[in-house]
């Protein structure tokens, strides 16, 4: 069920697709009503498979991805869409031929230093 794979209740999808409770419990009914394209949108805007809350089939199952790929479909999926926005730029750039900037690494911890104090200077030798 795509509600679970997502970690979603009953409760949190229903306010997400903007349905009450029990509109939500008729729509996992088998044979219960439909969602109608306003839910949907907004699932979807959630990261919800909606192929595969129509049909039971997952939209990407028909992708024909050799391994490397689908694993990298399946990673990118996993992740925030501000993060999903950042790779695909990043691969882009790479698609270019050009070299994407490296993440800035972070500022090495200095025990030593006391906060907020400016580093030792070095004496001149003489």
């Amino acid at each position: 069920m795509e509600r679970s794979r997502h970690g979603l209740s009953q409760t949190s999808l229903a306010e997400i697709g903007g349905v009450s409770r029990e509109t939500q419990i008729n729509y996992e009914k088998d044979g219960g009503s439909t969602p109608n394209c306003v839910y949907l949108t907004r699932v979807m805007a959630k990261g919800l498979d909606v192929m595969y809350i129509l049909t039971g089939k997952r939209a990407s199952t028909d992708w024909s991805l050799d391994p490397m790929l689908r694993a990298v479909v399946d990673d990118l999926e996993r992740c925030s869409p501000e993060k999903q926005i950042e790779a695909v730029k990043y691969v882009a750039m790479l698609a270019e031929g050009m070299t994407p900037p490296s993440p800035v690494p972070s500022a090495p911890n200095r025990k030593s230093q006391a906060k907020g104090s400016a580093p030792a200077k070095r004496k001149k030798s003489g």
